[in-house]
């Protein structure tokens, strides 16, 4: 046996002792020994048997494959040497066939005579088609809002007549000017029936509320279908034109790449919002717009005919025009402008309530009976004009939030920078006191107004109440980032104490989203139907804005932890990895680092910290085997690294469930296999690496090869393409997330 069959002999020794000691880690496991005889026995003869027939299948290909290749070789000569015997007799042919040239020419010469026929003949039938259409025509237009039955058929053959002057202009490109003129002139006509045909396709989507509402439903259908061919037509002339690089082009497509767009769609929704805006002007044409009651119920045909829009017109046309959330947007405009026309400064009680009133059921209507998003009814009504209308009280909280959220951050700003004493702590969590504060001020407001009967009132307080706490919220957010960017850029000037102060904030700002479910528990039982969701939206909204900022400073904490491991985990894989116990500093100070957080945050906090702190431990250790002078040393690398791994399983084990966290790592022990291989079986633990991770950068992949110190570059190359070929013949597309490896850089 040569040396490479020693090598390979060796390797499968190896696995197959690796694989035994996996099978075999207790000694009860002894007791399973027949059993697993058996199996690999069966395995082994089913494996052979394959073998066998595939090695059989490839021979008997292989002879069908030589037996074809002489056939096809047998073919080709007798191709070559009958193409030989005519070319031969084409040659010999002309010299045999007298007048040869004067044949082809008068050949030629009735091939033009046919096409001039044809031409002809097409000209002898223009005057009656386009007779015909005309008339046709005449009957549609002849009913205002009549069935349009001939729509198709017109539109069809003035199509046809179209390109069949497009064909006739286009072959007289190179005639004289007086033939390029007569024709022209002898087009006329018809070029003045096709606009007379736009301008009834036109007329058409002018009136399309009044031709369903006339119970012409088949007409619309028709018009759609017009317009949606036209447009069809336009985007291929597009496509065409857009290929930078067109070749060759057959006659059609050459005429229509040059086809001018008609634009019927754009030209479609123009004539639609010209028919809105003069159904506004007719229906309030007789309404004084400082009436407002007048104009208030003078709009309220609006719903109404979208109502129309939506059962009628929507589904006769094609989907992606997004007809109805034209209408919408359309509707709503007009609707803005006559509303902000209104003199709003000088309404009384009764004009505040029943714009206000029909502001509510506008906005109503549209989303219930209509399904209309907030997004299609933009701008906003009244343009938040109603702030101005809820009273001199909404104004007065509006001021006294202002005034003692602005004394409690004073003092709170002061603690939270100076820093001078450690926060508060509540059995063993650190807390502040100005979350209580806020909503103890929140609290003695809903109490004033909740008893009022007064919805919209209850509603204004809430929302001033909302945007307190959204500033509230800024500003604990920006004097966050300000103290952990002073950590990060200049972490001489940083005072001592930020993490217990992070903590703090981001305990205190989870209570407060319990403060903000209690108010809305309390809202679901105490405020009126009509302004229960608006008032739970703006609650929640708050709600979230806790969880971000409290999620946000939970990061904070975790980047203070890695920030502080940097410099350790630059030199994990380099010489000081191999001759310092290195990793040992690591898990201390990060052991140091989660105990402080167990003791000082709420569970909920510290759950959901370690599971993030895990994460991006397992990322910095993936990205740190590419350190700069990180290099694998065969036969320590992968033992010492397994050590490493174990401990710091261990120690995430004490805060977490050793099931989860042995899963957090599974990527780390796979890649640890991958550098601790054989350089003979390193492309199967490399593509069992992929398989599980298809995500995983090849980048990444090679730069971890090439830092094994028992491995050519050649070899690494080699490797990584019979990967990607591997890959590309299975197709790894994995089950559609994401691993940790995507989010480890390619550079």
């Amino acid at each position: 046996m040569d040396g490479a069959g020693n090598r390979a002999l060796a390797d499968a020794n190896e696995l197959a002792i690796q694989r035994v000691s996996e099978l075999f880690r207790h000694p009860d496991d002894l007791l399973k020994l027949n059993v697993y005889r058996q199996k690999f026995g069966a395995e082994k003869a089913s494996l052979e048997a394959q073998l066998k027939a595939a090695v059989q299948t490839q021979l008997d290909d292989a002879q069908r494959g030589m037996n074809l290749l002489g056939h096809a070789k047998d073919e080709y000569q007798v191709i070559r040497g009958n193409l030989q015997t005519i070319d031969t007799l084409c040659s010999t042919s002309q010299t045999m066939i007298q007048n040869y040239g004067k044949i082809r020419k008068l050949s030629r010469t009735h091939r033009n005579f046919t096409a001039t026929m044809e031409i002809v003949e097409q000209f002898q039938q223009l005057t009656n088609q386009i007779g015909r259409v005309k008339k046709m025509l005449d009957e549609d237009k002849s009913v205002s809002l009549g069935p349009s039955d001939n729509l198709l058929f017109v539109h069809h053959t003035l199509f046809q007549l179209e390109q069949f002057r497009d064909e006739t202009m286009e072959k007289s490109r190179s005639s004289s000017t007086d033939v390029v003129i007569t024709l022209q002139q002898y087009f006329k006509r018809f070029e003045a029936v096709m606009d007379e045909f736009t301008d009834y396709i036109f007329y058409l989507s002018r009136n399309l509320l009044p031709l369903v509402l006339n119970g012409q439903r088949a007409a619309v259908v028709r018009l759609a279908k017009v317009i949606e061919t036209e447009e069809r037509m336009d985007e291929y002339v597009s496509s065409l034109n857009a290929i930078p690089d067109k070749g060759p082009m057959d006659g059609s497509s050459r005429l229509q790449a040059r086809r001018k767009p008609k634009s019927y769609l754009s030209r479609f929704k123009e004539e639609v919002q010209e028919s809105i805006a003069k159904r506004f002007q007719k229906m309030l044409a007789n309404v004084d717009s400082r009436d407002i009651f007048a104009v208030l119920d003078a709009l309220d045909f609006v719903v109404d005919d979208l109502a129309v829009v939506y059962d009628e017109l929507m589904p006769r046309f094609p989907k992606k025009w997004g007809i109805f959330n034209f209408y919408v947007i359309r509707y709503h405009q007009n609707v803005y402008e006559r509303v902000n026309r209104m003199p709003l400064s000088s309404l009384d009680a009764g004009g505040i309530l029943k714009l206000q009133a029909w502001v509510g059921h506008y906005q109503e209507e549209m989303r219930g009976r209509l399904g209309v998003t907030e997004e299609l009814l933009e701008p906003h009504l009244l343009d938040g004009k109603e702030d101005a209308m809820l009273g001199e009280y909404v104004n007065l909280t509006r001021n006294k939030f202002s005034e003692w959220r602005r004394n409690l951050m004073t003092t709170e700003t002061r603690a939270f920078t100076t820093r001078q004493d450690p926060p508060e702590e509540n059995n063993g969590s650190y807390n502040m006191s100005a979350g209580v504060i806020m909503f103890q001020m929140i609290n003695q407001q809903i109490d004033i107004v909740v008893n009022t009967d007064r919805g919209k009132l209850l509603l204004d307080v809430i929302k001033e109440c909302g945007k307190a706490l959204d500033e509230y919220q800024e500003q604990w957010s920006g004097l966050a980032e300000k103290e952990f960017s002073v950590l990060t850029t200049k972490p001489d000037e940083c005072t001592k104490g930020l993490p217990e102060y992070l903590m703090a904030l981001s305990n205190d700002f989870l209570k407060s989203t319990e403060f903000a479910e209690t108010i809305i528990k309390r809202m679901d039982d105490e405020a009126s139907d009509a302004f229960r969701q608006k008032i739970t939206d703006v609650l929640n909204q708050s709600l979230e804005g806790f969880i971000k900022v409290s999620k946000r400073v939970s990061a904070m904490l975790i980047d203070i932890v890695v920030l502080d491991l940097k410099p350790a985990v630059a030199h994990l894989f380099c010489p000081a990895w191999y001759d310092e116990p290195l990793f040992d500093v690591i898990l201390g100070t990060l052991e140091d680092y989660c105990d402080d957080f167990q003791a000082h945050l709420v569970e909920y906090l510290f759950n959901k910290l370690m599971s993030d702190l895990m994460e991006r431990f397992v990322v910095s250790y993936l990205e740190a085997l590419r350190n700069r002078n990180a290099r694998f040393r065969s036969g320590v690398a992968m033992d010492k690294m397994k050590t490493d791994i174990d401990a710091a399983v261990a120690l995430f084990s004490r805060y977490k469930s050793a099931k989860r966290v042995k899963a957090s790592f599974e990527p780390v022990y796979k890649v640890n296999l991958v550098i601790g291989s054989s350089p003979r079986m390193v492309f199967l633990d490399l593509y069992s690496l992929v398989k599980a991770y298809p995500d995983i950068p090849l980048q990444y992949v090679e730069d971890v090869l090439n830092r094994r110190d028992d491995l050519e570059k050649s070899a690494v190359r080699e490797t990584m393409a019979d990967l990607k070929e591997k890959m590309a013949g299975q197709k790894l597309t994995g089950d559609g997330s994401s691993s940790i490896f995507a989010k480890i850089g390619t550079n």
